[in-house]
């Protein structure tokens, strides 16, 4: 049940609180006070489209508060679980709605997404806004309400999971049919590429290596030229070397005399013999330096093969390597593709046949709940000044194969139709119900579902649409006794409802501070006669309207207390 909701900066709301209660709650106003504000306030906080003109004009964010009492609601306290929310009597939703474009949607304090939002409300209310009404001429949303009615909509879901499936596997059977010659082509073209790798046998760190031979081939001649100057530094006349052989002598005959020397006769001694071995490696190293042409060729035309390889596959023989794996991989599933296509055609089959079961189970379910679904709205139309009136759910292409009426929703196509007085053929809904005659179709398809809904709340945006005198009370009488069940909460124009609802609320307009805006007060006594009677009259209304109201009321306007 809908305790309370808090409205904050949404529309001409600045900031409105309203407690509701059990049973038949009602609101009325004049025209424009506001609403149909509420009933926007309320389809936006369970999940909703919500839209920045909802935004009080001056204000950045509106902000929509709706607590719930589940105690005695196990479907909504079980999606509290699933959904790993602490167990609790009570649900508060939240819903802000800002101008930079941010929606923020809380549940008992927690971040939540929409979807999750209307999952919760799913289980909490029922809401028919004036929106609805014309629902009922989309022939396409009346296979959903036989299904909500025959709680189908879980199978359904199951079936157009699998047909989603069919579909896929059907597409990937047609693309392989018709794409051979496309398959043909990547087959080649696979092919060469990965001939073309395997002639050039890359390795990995190969690259590198013949990079440093190429520095190494190319300076052959500059290596030689300076090494060949330092022989001449060494080894000439007056050369390093032979003044080193001069050093160490004499060092050897002063440290026989100086036993200070000795340390450094020791240190030069081992310079001078590491030098000589040094010249001794270079110019070995120098005799087999010689200057080979074909091998640098060799080099460069490898570095070439390499880089034409790292242009077309890759940036490294690391990843060329790589692409050559998956080419291998890929042309492998194309060399198999007719045992995948014999394999995709038998999944088709076999999934077909077994969703085509499906589908024929759904649809004798169906036309078990279309004869109940029939049965229970026309009793409710009876009860509602409307007993002449008959609904039919019409079962369309019948003489069709079933295998050709697959669809997403099954094999079925239905239709509403309609009949409002004897002797007058069943017709669509749409070609011949009136205003008045589709509210209270609607009105009686709602209480239908309720029957078979775990919900709650039952909300009703002015469903007195096109209707007054002796209609309007029935209808006040059925939504009367909807809510010896249900918490019922409706917006009218119209006294014979409102006169007999539990708890009256009025909305009206203020001019405070200069702006506009919308308030609300629940009327007891003397306030409800009068509100009553400016329903029945208008803002001059007489005594006559008065007393009449008076009667309307009965009882009603002494008992202020909830």
């Amino acid at each position: 049940m809908l305790k309370e909701i808090h409205i904050s900066d949404f529309t001409l709301m600045d900031n409105l609180n309203i407690s509701f209660y059990p049973g038949f709650n009602v609101f009325t106003g004049e025209t424009g006070a506001g609403k149909s504000n509420l009933m926007d306030a309320i389809s936006v906080v369970l999940g909703q489209r919500a839209r920045e003109d909802y935004i009080r004009s001056g204000r950045e964010q509106s902000v929509v508060e709706a607590l719930f009492d589940i105690s005695s609601n196990d479907f909504a306290r079980q999606i509290l679980s699933l959904n790993g929310f602490n167990e609790s009597d009570e649900l508060l939703i939240s819903r802000t709605i800002s101008r930079k474009g941010k929606n923020v949607c809380r549940v008992n304090g927690r971040l939540v997404t929409t979807s999750i939002l209307s999952e919760f409300a799913s289980t909490l209310i029922e809401l028919q806004g004036q929106h609805e009404n014309q629902s009922l001429f989309v022939v396409s949303k009346h296979l959903d309400i036989l299904d909500d009615f025959g709680a189908l909509s879980s199978m359904k879901e199951d079936i157009s999971r699998k047909y989603r499936e069919l579909r896929d596997i059907k597409g990937e059977i047609d693309r392989l049919r018709n794409n051979d010659r496309e398959h043909a082509q990547r087959m080649d073209f696979l092919t060469f590429e990965i001939s073309e790798i395997e002639e050039a046998k890359p390795v990995e760190g190969e690259e590198e290596e013949l990079l440093k031979e190429k520095l190494f081939l190319s300076n052959i001649e500059k290596i030689s030229r300076v090494l060949s100057e330092i022989f001449f530094i060494t080894d000439g006349d007056r050369g390093f070397c032979e003044l080193s052989d001069s050093i160490l002598s004499h060092m050897n005959d002063v440290s026989s005399m100086d036993e200070n020397l000795k340390s450094s006769y020791e240190r030069f001694e081992n310079i001078y013999y590491e030098l000589t071995d040094l010249v001794s490696f270079l110019r070995h190293y120098t005799d087999g330096l010689e200057f080979n042409p074909e091998r640098l060729e060799e080099v460069i035309n490898r570095l070439s093969i390499i880089g034409k390889l790292k242009r077309k596959y890759g940036n490294s023989i690391s990843e060329i390597l790589t692409y050559l794996e998956q080419a291998k991989i890929e042309l492998a599933g194309l060399c198999n593709s007719d045992v995948k296509l014999e394999k995709l055609e038998m999944m088709e089959k076999e999934l077909r046949e077994k969703l085509l079961k499906h589908m024929i189970k759904l649809s004798e379910k169906r036309k078990k709940s279309a004869g109940a679904l029939e049965k229970t709205v026309n009793k409710e139309l009876n009860d509602i000044g409307m007993g002449n009136a008959r609904l039919k759910v019409a079962f369309l292409c019948e003489e069709n194969p079933p295998e050709t009426r697959m669809t997403e929703k099954g094999i079925d196509n239905i239709e509403f139709l309609f009949s409002a007085n004897p002797g007058e053929p069943l017709k669509p809904l749409a070609r011949i119900a009136s205003g008045g005659e589709i509210s209270r179709v609607m009105l009686s398809l709602k209480s239908a579902l309720a029957k078979v809904k775990t919900i709650s709340t039952l909300v009703f945006d002015e469903v007195d649409t096109g209707l007054g005198g002796e209609a309007a009370g029935k209808i006040g009488i059925k939504l009367q006794k909807l809510s010896s069940s249900y918490q019922v909460i409706c917006v009218t124009h119209l006294p014979q409802i409102a006169s007999i609802a539990d708890t009256h609320f009025l909305l009206y307009k203020s001019d405070t501070g200069g702006r506009v805006v919308s308030l609300i007060k629940e009327l007891q006594g003397e306030e409800r006669i009068i509100e009553i009677s400016r329903m029945l009259e208008g803002e001059e209304h007489s005594r006559a309207s008065r007393d009449l109201a008076i009667e309307m009321l009965g009882n009603r306007i002494f008992n202020s207390e909830k």
